[in-house]
């Protein structure tokens, strides 16, 4: 297992994922530097291992967000040979203590892959906002992968600016016999010269606007469309649907999974809800020859797609 955690990486210009709000509470990916921290928790076997970098942040004053996604730059390391991508994501978020990383106020592991461009870089996007009152907070990132046969750890990149307080780091199993097993600063425990960490936090200032109308799913009849039509909490939404068509309805007849993105044009926040739609084969009626006598009823049914 690698242990040598202050290694420097030539930092290529690559393409990172692009996280779906559209305001930003800190940013500190673009003074990204090519050293790394290791920041992973490993299959049982290699459980020892187990670490996560912390970095703070601040919701200033005057403020609740309401947090939808995270992003964390990094690159993946073998010992030798080729590193295998893709990683899933656990990200905790804890109350200061005065300088360090103090009660866990949040917690939450996605075991799919998020790093949908194979580059390192993470993206955690909560199923539901995080929602934080004006303060000072740390968030911890862990990518959560196996280490495998070939050894593949994930490493979270530096960033030579903070919020404040230098990262801190932590390795409760002490498998990479450093001794940090709770959390310390990473200028300390692993002689690293840089204060901050490489992510950002995507959210909202204020609560994102409010979808109404859309259902989970539906049915529709192939040659009898149905309109899907919502409506928005805010007085100047901008809708956008996965169709590529806007405005608050669309009329659809296929199976499909239909997405609705509402942007409040005063803000930039969006928020998203989504419909699974099932459309059956409308019937075909085919009534063929009868003989019915005066006074006698015939019954003639048919199915519908309903």
């Amino acid at each position: 297992m690698k242990s040598t955690f202050t290694l420097l990486f030539l930092l290529l210009a690559v393409s990172f994922q692009q996280t779906s709000a559209q305001v930003a509470l800190i940013d500190q990916t673009i003074n990204t530097v090519g050293t790394a921290v290791a920041s992973q928790h490993f299959e049982s076997s290699n459980s020892t291992y187990d670490c996560m970098a912390t970095d703070d942040f601040t919701v200033p004053t005057g403020n609740q967000w309401h947090l939808d996604s995270i992003v964390a730059r990094g690159h993946y390391v073998v010992p030798i040979g080729q590193p295998l991508p893709g990683s899933g994501i656990i990200v905790h978020i804890y109350e200061d203590g005065g300088g360090y990383p103090d009660s866990l106020i949040y917690s939450d592991t996605n075991l799919m892959n998020v790093d949908l461009n194979f580059d390192g870089s993470l993206v955690a996007r909560f199923s539901s906002p995080v929602v934080l009152d004006p303060g000072h907070y740390w968030v911890g990132i862990s990518a959560r992968k196996d280490a495998g046969t070939s050894g593949t750890q994930w490493e979270w990149f530096n960033s030579t600016t903070n919020s404040g307080d230098t990262a801190h780091w932590q390795n409760p199993g002490n498998g990479f016999g450093l001794g940090c097993l709770t959390y310390q600063k990473i200028s300390s425990c692993l002689a690293n010269p840089h204060p901050g960490m490489s992510f950002s936090i995507y959210g909202c200032p204020i609560a994102p606007p409010e979808i109404i109308g859309l259902a989970s799913s539906a049915t529709v009849c192939t040659n009898d469309p149905i309109s899907l039509a919502v409506s928005s909490s805010v007085n100047s939404p901008i809708w956008s649907w996965n169709t590529g068509q806007g405005g608050d309805s669309i009329s659809i007849n296929m199976t499909g999974q239909y997405i609705v993105s509402c942007k409040d044009s005063l803000t930039d926040c969006i928020s998203r809800d989504t419909i699974d739609v099932f459309a059956i084969e409308s019937p075909m009626v085919s009534i063929s020859g009868a003989t019915v006598c005066d006074g006698d009823t015939l019954e003639l049914s048919v199915q519908t797609c309903a």
